[in-house]
Order: structure tokens, then sequence, then C-alpha cells
């Protein structure tokens, strides 16, 4: 997102990448509020996301991909990111 501080409330949007997430709502998460604020005079905000643990996991990978999306407030300067963790040795 991109944007200069400002003294007042501004809302962005983030929400599930269904074509990348194979982690299941109620399952592997829990559902959270797309809409969330970053407060006046400040330049970020904590979006909490509550991610539960589970013994199938020991058997099968679970990915939680989450996507930006702009809003009235908030542009996104790079409008897609693509996964590098082939790029980063892993």
């Amino acid at each position: 997102m991109t944007g200069r501080v400002k003294d007042y409330d501004r809302k962005f949007r983030i929400v599930v990448d269904q074509d990348s997430t194979t982690a299941v709502k109620g399952e592997n998460y829990l559902e959270f509020d797309e809409w969330q604020t970053i407060k006046g005079g400040w330049s970020y905000a904590d979006v909490p996301v509550t991610v539960k643990n589970s013994e199938a996991l020991d058997e099968v990978e679970r990915n939680l991909v989450l996507r930006l999306l702009p809003s009235e407030d908030f542009t996104l300067a790079i409008p897609q990111w693509f996964d590098l963790s082939g790029m980063l040795g892993e």
C-alpha cells in the first residue's frame, strides 16, 4: 500500500487469496474482519489472524495466503506478489 501518514483513520482491505490458499477456514484458521484500520498518525496496523494447529498438519502442509486490496484510502504500488520461496534456498 502507498500513502503518507495522515492525522485521521484510514481503512484498508485484506482477504484470503482463494486461488493460492490450501488452508481450510474454521479448521486451519479463523475467519477475520477483512476491513482493517490504520489509525491516524500511524504508518502501520496489526492484522489479527488466528491460525489453528492440529495433528493433521503433521501429515499435510497448508498455506494461508493473504491479499491486500485497494481502498478509497490506499492504492497498491505493487499489484501482485509472487512466491519467492524457491529463490531463497528453501
